[in-house]
């Protein structure tokens, strides 16, 4: 073998090795990307929260954020601070809280933990996610379940959404 033909040969066969063991990719599938508007008008718990805490980082981003609550817009949390958890964390599909630092405000839309643990609660082990019923879960992944109000008319246009 010439020393050209092993050159071309060497990385060819590694390429070609990595794509043999390779792990099979975990991608993110969607049939559509819901904008906040819909996902909340579809969500049992709506709420608005100023983020104090991050939980650790998991695949895509923090597992979970602790918010004060500003105001709700649906739903009845049972607490002023809550903590909101990513149940997409650890998959490609998560990752809806990496930009959210503290003092952000946000507005969240998901379900109580109360209501999808009897659902859910076997899957949250392997995951590592542990809400408590008065915690806010949302699903991330296709859609957008929670947005940075940094404006001041996009605050003002989520505090009229107000529960009376």
């Amino acid at each position: 073998m010439t020393r050209l033909t092993r050159r071309a040969v060497v990385p060819a066969a590694w390429l070609i090795a990595q794509a043999w063991f390779a792990s099979p990719a975990g991608a993110c599938t969607c049939g559509g990307y819901p904008t906040i508007d819909q996902v909340a008008g579809q969500s049992p718990v709506v709420v608005v929260g100023r983020v104090v805490a991050r939980g650790p980082d998991a695949w895509a981003g923090p597992e979970w954020v602790d918010v004060d609550l500003e105001w709700v817009v649906r739903g009845e949390p049972v607490a002023k601070r809550m903590r909101i958890w990513d149940e997409l964390s650890s998959t490609d599909c998560g990752g809806d809280f990496r930009a959210y630092r503290k003092g952000y405000l946000v507005v969240f839309a998901g379900t109580s933990a109360r209501e999808l643990a009897p659902l859910r609660r076997e899957l949250w082990g392997p995951s590592n996610l542990a809400p408590a019923d008065g915690d806010l879960v949302i699903g991330g992944g296709c859609g957008e379940a929670t947005r940075r109000l940094s404006t001041r008319r996009e605050q003002d246009r989520w505090r009229g959404r107000r529960s009376k």
